[in-house]
């Protein structure tokens, strides 16, 4: 068993658009739609929200936010409903600039947008959501295969894990039986057990490492059991991130945890898990650049 112990991802051209030789700007018609328009997004939103009960609904979100890693919930909600096997995304005109386009009868995806400031009567700022429509590039024709991405495995994946982590991790044999590793706010550290191969001790550590991000960013309102989805999702995403298996995850739980909660209350939710996993994540990111750049400069000796 490996000592891992000291270590602790001819097509079709578009047609051109239709324009009526004669139409005349309404200003209150233009409002009027792009409301309606803004309704039907965040309702969407809002319906795909309450599905994620469902454990495989919530699996398939996860898989989204781990590709779209920057997304905010309430776009990988609609990515969610409207393609999820999205990969890549780009508007009509950003596709073309890159010498591709989008394909003939192809249906646009909508994602929201941050717009123009506003003042509030009260002085404060606030900013307008517009509709953002992109394609995917399984929808584009001459565009460029995306490679797949390679990980660091074996050391090397808990090297970059256990990058700048804000508390220490300590090895304890005595942890109860089927935990790996365990996050003690009183302490302030992770206790993991010792022995375990690299992608367990991934798998544990993460969800204990997304624990300690949570309760930095809950503060006071900190408990182990209600952040215990957010950790346990956030460590999904990082593992479907950085390639280590996860066949064992079930969000079985997901139902008991999100059912009667308002569509708000879900999204802040998913809030939690991509902060934690994106606090991680980008430590992480960081650290397996350093490792390329090391590699590199090693062969050119």
């Amino acid at each position: 068993m490996s000592n891992f112990d000291d270590v602790v991802f001819q097509p079709d051209k578009p047609a051109a658009p239709e324009h009526s030789a004669e139409y005349e700007y309404d200003p209150e018609v233009y409002k009027d739609g792009k409301q309606q328009e803004r309704d039907e997004v965040y309702g969407l939103i809002d319906n795909t929200a309450l599905s994620l009960t469902a454990p495989d609904k919530m699996r398939q979100y996860l898989d989204i936010q781990s590709r779209f890693d920057l997304y905010r919930p309430g776009n990988v909600l609609l990515l969610q409903a409207q393609m999820p096997t999205a990969t890549r995304l780009k508007t009509f005109d950003d596709w073309k600039a890159v010498g591709g386009g989008v394909c003939k009868n192809q249906q646009s995806i909508s994602i929201l947008k941050s717009g123009k400031q506003f003042t509030r009567t009260d002085g404060t700022i606030g900013r307008y959501t517009d509709i953002k429509r992109v394609f995917d590039i399984s929808q584009t024709y001459g565009t460029k295969s995306v490679k797949p991405p390679t990980h660091p495995e074996g050391r090397d994946l808990l090297k970059a894990l256990m990058h700048k982590c804000p508390v220490p991790a300590e090895a304890a044999a005595d942890l109860p039986e089927g935990v790996g590793a365990f996050y003690d706010p009183g302490t302030n550290k992770i206790y993991v057990r010792p022995g375990m191969e690299a992608q367990d001790i991934f798998r544990c550590l993460s969800a204990e490492m997304a624990h300690v991000s949570l309760a930095q960013s809950m503060g006071k309102d900190y408990n182990r059991d209600k952040a215990g989805l957010a950790a346990y999702c956030a460590s999904y995403v990082l593992c479907r991130q950085f390639g280590v298996d996860v066949s064992g995850f079930k969000f079985d739980n997901a139902q008991q945890e999100l059912s009667g909660r308002e569509p708000k209350e879900i999204r802040a939710e998913l809030s939690k898990i991509r902060e934690a996993a994106g606090d991680i994540g980008g430590r992480m990111k960081e650290a397996v650049r350093q490792q390329q750049r090391a590699a590199k400069e090693q062969e050119a000796r």
